[in-house]
C-alpha cells in the first residue's frame, strides 16, 4: 500500500513540482525515444519512382544559378505545388547524395521536432502539463502521423506541422492584448503555407473559424470589425505571396468541382470519407471486425442485425463510460449519444447503399471495411459536441471538457479541408497515409483529455488500493497503443520494402543494369525492354522515373538519350530501319550540356538495346532471344 501511494506521488509532483523545462528535456529524450524505436524500419527506404523525377527536375533546372533564381526557375517550370517538394529532396541530396539512411533520419528527426512542438502549444493554451505532456506522447506514438515517411520529398510536412505549432502559439497570445504576436503570426503563417500548401489549407480555415467563434461570443459591430481586421493582418503576408507566386497548387483547388461532380451521380457515400479518415486516426484495419463484427448491406434487416450485435452495443456501452467519466450527471449526455450514432448509422446504411450496383466512369466503389472507421469517426464527435454543450451550459470552468470538443473539431477541419480540396481521390482504407498526418494531432488531444478527466476523477476518490491500481492503469494504456502503432508501421513499410522501396534492392539494381552499358549515352543512345511476371517485387523506378536514374552518374546528370518500353506489342511496332540499319524507333528523354532537357523519338540500334525479364530481385538479359522473336 505504501508503495502504491510513493507511486501516486512521484506521478502527481512530477507534473505539479518539476518546472517545464525539466519536464520538457525528459519528453525531449523520450519522444525521440519513440520515433527512432518505432520508425527504424525507414531506415531501409530508398527514393520513390516520383522522388527519382523530382531530383532529376533540381539537377538540371537552372544549372549553376544561385538558389533563389534556381527556386524561381523550379516555380516557372513545376509550379508551386511541385516546387516545394523538388527544392526540399534536391537540398537533401546536395547534403547526403547517395546516403539513403541520412535522409530517413533527417525526416524522423524533423518529426520529432514537430511532436516536441505540441507540448508548449497545448501547455500555453491550457495550462496543464499533464495534458501537454501526454498529447505530445500520443501524437509520437501514432501510426497515422507517420505516413508522410512513405515519401522522403514529405519530410517537409513535419517542417509545416512545426511552424503551425508555433504560429498557433503566437496567434493564441496575440489576443492576450499582445499585437506584436498578431504580425508574428502574420509572418510564420506564410513560412507555413510554403513547407507543405496542400496540407495546410485547412488552417487558413481554422484561423477563420476561430475569429468567427470570438465575434459570435462578443457579437455586435465591434466584434465584427476587430475580427476583420485581425484577420486582415494575418493573412496580410500570406496574400502578397499567392498573388506574386500563383498559381500556388497547381490544378488542385478543383476539388470542389470535382466532389460536386461526383455527388450529383449519387456519389453520397463520399461524404463519410472525413469521418473515416477521423476513425482511422484512432484504430487500425485489424481490429474492426474482431471488435465490431462483419459489416453486410445485403439488406436492411442485416445491417441492423450487425448494428444491434456490434456498434450500438459497443459505443452504448463507452457512451455510458463517457458520460460517467465527463460529469456526475451522465444519462442526457448518454441518450444523447447513443441517440446521436443510431441516426447516423442508420442515415450512413442508406448513403452507402445508393450507389450500389451502379456502373459508369462517374460512380465510385465503397469499401465495406470503411464502415467502422465512419463509424469511431462519427462517435468521436459526438462526445466532442455534447462536451461543448456540457461545457457551454454548466461546467465553464471545466477546459478538459473544451479539449474534447477541441481535439475532434481540429482533426475534422483538415479531413474536410483536404478532402474538398483533394477531391474524389482521397479515400481512407488504411490508418497511415500522408494526408493524415495532422488529424492524429487532435486524436492525441482528444485521448489525453479523456486520461487526464480518468485522473482528476481518480485523485477524488477516497484513498483505497484501487485508486491506485487505476492510476497506474491510466499510465499503462500507452503501451498497448505503442505497440498497436508499431504493429502497424512495420506491417506497412514492409510491404513497401516487398515492392522494391528497399534502398539496396534499388542499388542493386540500377548498378546491374548500368554495368551492361559499355559507351557513354552521348555517344550511343540507350534503349531498354523489360518483361516481368514479378506480381511482389518490381522496383519502383523501373515504372517511372527508370529513365532519369539512368542518366544519373555518381549523383550527378550526365549527357545522352535513355528509352524504354515495357509493352511487347508497343516494342513490335518500334522495329525501324535507317540508313540500311534495324533498330528501334522510340520515345527517349534526352540531357544536353547537362540540364537541357527534351523527350523525342531518337533511333535506337540494335548494339544499343537492352531487354532483360524481371524475376526473383534479379535481371535475366534476354536480348539475343528478343531479338531473334523480331527476326533480327
Amino acid at each position: 500500500m505504501r508503495n502504491n501511494k510513493l507511486i501516486f506521488w512521484k506521478i502527481t509532483t512530477f507534473f505539479t513540482k518539476r518546472s517545464s523545462l525539466q519536464i520538457f528535456l525528459i519528453l525531449f529524450l523520450f519522444v525521440f525515444l519513440i520515433q527512432f524505436s518505432l520508425l527504424n524500419i525507414i531506415l531501409k527506404n530508398g527514393f520513390t519512382m516520383e522522388e527519382w523525377l523530382l531530383l532529376f527536375d533540381y539537377k538540371t533546372i537552372g544549372l549553376n544559378a544561385n538558389f533563389l533564381d534556381k527556386f524561381l526557375n523550379i516555380f516557372y517550370i513545376k509550379g508551386f505545388y511541385t516546387t516545394y517538394q523538388v527544392i526540399y529532396i534536391g537540398v537533401l541530396e546536395s547534403l547526403f547524395k547517395g546516403n539513403y539512411q541520412a535522409y530517413q533520419i533527417t525526416n524522423i528527426i524533423f518529426k520529432a521536432l514537430a511532436t516536441l512542438s505540441l507540448y508548449p502549444l497545448i501547455l500555453i493554451v491550457f495550462k496543464r502539463r499533464l495534458l501537454a505532456f501526454l498529447t505530445t506522447v500520443l501524437y509520437a506514438i501514432s501510426y497515422s502521423s507517420a505516413g508522410a515517411l512513405q515519401f522522403v520529398v514529405k519530410g517537409s510536412d513535419y517542417l509545416a506541422i512545426f511552424f503551425m505549432n508555433v504560429c498557433l502559439i503566437a496567434y493564441y497570445l496575440s489576443f492576450r492584448k499582445k499585437i506584436k504576436f498578431l504580425y508574428i503570426t502574420a509572418i510564420l503563417l506564410p513560412i507555413t503555407f510554403l513547407f507543405s500548401p496542400i496540407r495546410i489549407y485547412p488552417f487558413l480555415s481554422f484561423i477563420v473559424l476561430v475569429e468567427v467563434v470570438i465575434w459570435v461570443r462578443i457579437r455586435g459591430l465591434l466584434g465584427l470589425v476587430t475580427a476583420l481586421l485581425r484577420l486582415t493582418l494575418v493573412f496580410s503576408l500570406f496574400l502578397i505571396m499567392v498573388l506574386l507566386l500563383s498559381p500556388t497548387t497547381s490544378g488542385y483547388l478543383n476539388g470542389p468541382l470535382i466532389v460536386y461532380r461526383f455527388l450529383s451521380h449519387g456519389n453520397y457515400q463520399l461524404l463519410l470519407t472525413p469521418f473515416a479518415g477521423l476513425g482511422y486516426t484512432f484504430l487500425t484495419n485489424d481490429y474492426w471486425s474482431f471488435i465490431f463484427g462483419n459489416v453486410t448491406f445485403d439488406s436492411f434487416r442485416n445491417f441492423l442485425f450487425f448494428l444491434l450485435h456490434g456498434p450500438i452495443l459497443i459505443y452504448s456501452i463507452l457512451a455510458i463510460l463517457m458520460g460517467i467519466l465527463i460529469t456526475k450527471n451522465p444519462l442526457r449526455l448518454i441518450l444523447g449519444i447513443i441517440s446521436a450514432n443510431l441516426l447516423f448509422e442508420i442515415v450512413s446504411y442508406f448513403l452507402i447503399t445508393n450507389i450500389r450496383g451502379s456502373v459508369g466512369p462517374d460512380v465510385k466503389v465503397f469499401d465495406p471495411i470503411g464502415t467502422y472507421p465512419i463509424f469511431l469517426g462519427f462517435f468521436c464527435l459526438s462526445i466532442a459536441v455534447s462536451s461543448l454543450i456540457l461545457w457551454l451550459r454548466i461546467h465553464r470552468s471545466n477546459i478538459l471538457l473544451l479539449v474534447l470538443f477541441i481535439g475532434p473539431i481540429f482533426s475534422s477541419v483538415f479531413l474536410w479541408g483536404t478532402w474538398f480540396i483533394i477531391g474524389d481521390i482521397l479515400n481512407f482504407k488504411e490508418g497511415i497515409h500522408w494526408y493524415l498526418i495532422i488529424p492524429p494531432i487532435g486524436s492525441s488531444l482528444f485521448l489525453a483529455g479523456l486520461m487526464v478527466l480518468g485522473f482528476d476523477r481518480i485523485k477524488r476518490i477516497v484513498n483505497s488500493y484501487l485508486k491506485y491500481t487505476l492510476i497506474g492503469f491510466l499510465f499503462l494504456t500507452i503501451l498497448p497503443l505503442y505497440l498497436i502503432s508499431g504493429k502497424e508501421i512495420n506491417t506497412t513499410f514492409t510491404a513497401l520494402l516487398k515492392t522494391g522501396y528497399k534502398a539496396s534492392d534499388q542499388e542493386q539494381m540500377k548498378s546491374r543494369l548500368l554495368s551492361y552499358i559499355k559507351e557513354p549515352l552521348d555517344k550511343n543512345p540507350a534503349l531498354f525492354y523489360f518483361e516481368s511476371e514479378e506480381k511482389i517485387f518490381y522496383p519502383v523506378y523501373l515504372v517511372v522515373g527508370f529513365e532519369q536514374t539512368m542518366l544519373f552518374r555518381n549523383w550527378e546528370v550526365v549527357n545522352g538519350c535513355v528509352g524504354i518500353i515495357y509493352d511487347k506489342s508497343v516494342l513490335e511496332k518500334s522495329v525501324a530501319v535507317k540508313d540500311g540499319i534495324e533498330g528501334f524507333q522510340a520515345s527517349s528523354l534526352c540531357v544536353s550540356d547537362y540540364f537541357a532537357v527534351e523527350r523525342r523519338n531518337v533511333f535506337f540500334r540494335s548494339d544499343n538495346f537492352y531487354a532483360f525479364r524481371l524475376k526473383d530481385k534479379n535481371v535475366v538479359d534476354i536480348k539475343e532471344e528478343v531479338l531473334k522473336n523480331l527476326n533480327f
